[in-house]
């Protein structure tokens, strides 16, 4: 009869495959499952249900990959070029790059933001105050003005969204298309 840590470790494969559908790329899914075996060998003693194994080890798959989403934060891309063109944006400037076209999109799609996720974002982004002083400035405490300028970003990416197909990479935007749908904004 195959001992548990054996049964673990024979689903290696399986494990890979499952998270190579959710992971950015296949090295990051087979160090998940390289990871998920590990942590599933370390607590193998405290398996209370060992025929309920592929759920178990899928649970702690399904943490790993949610960890790993949270901390590589998979939209930065996205969310630092509208930062970025937040920041910067130049309209006497030549548009030669994905980036610089959209940068002429974020105030517009800014203004179309709820008044509160608005100020926010804009105290937070446009001016480059910390969350503390828009904390401090708009009367909130830290966690609600985190969570507003938080939300503020939200709604600001699916306003892009709406407007524009927009392709990213680990680099930032590569390419966008206007959507010409007769409902959805046109921001260029």
């Amino acid at each position: 009869m195959p001992t548990l840590e054996n049964a673990i470790a024979a689903r290696q494969r399986a494990l890979t495959a499952y998270l190579a559908r959710r992971a950015p790329t296949v090295d990051i899914a087979e160090d998940l499952a390289q990871e998920t075996v590990s942590r599933a060998l370390a607590a193998a003693t405290s398996v209370r249900e060992p025929e309920r194994l592929d759920a178990w080890l899928h649970r702690i798959a399904d943490r790993l990959i949610a960890d790993h989403y949270r901390r590589s934060r998979a939209e930065l891309p996205l969310s630092d070029a509208i930062s970025s063109a937040l920041a910067a944006p130049d309209p006497t400037a030549a548009s030669t790059t994905p980036h610089a076209d959209l940068s002429a999109c974020v105030r517009p799609l800014l203004a179309s933001l709820p008044a509160a996720q608005r100020d926010a974002l804009a105290l937070a982004d446009l001016d480059g105050l910390s969350q503390q002083a828009v904390a401090d400035r708009l009367g909130l405490s830290l966690s609600g003005a985190k969570s507003r300028i938080q939300r503020g970003r939200v709604a600001l990416r699916r306003r892009f969204e709406d407007c524009c197909a927009i392709e990213t990479n680990r680099a930032g935007i590569v390419d966008y298309t206007p959507r010409t749908h007769p409902r959805r904004p046109v921001c260029t």
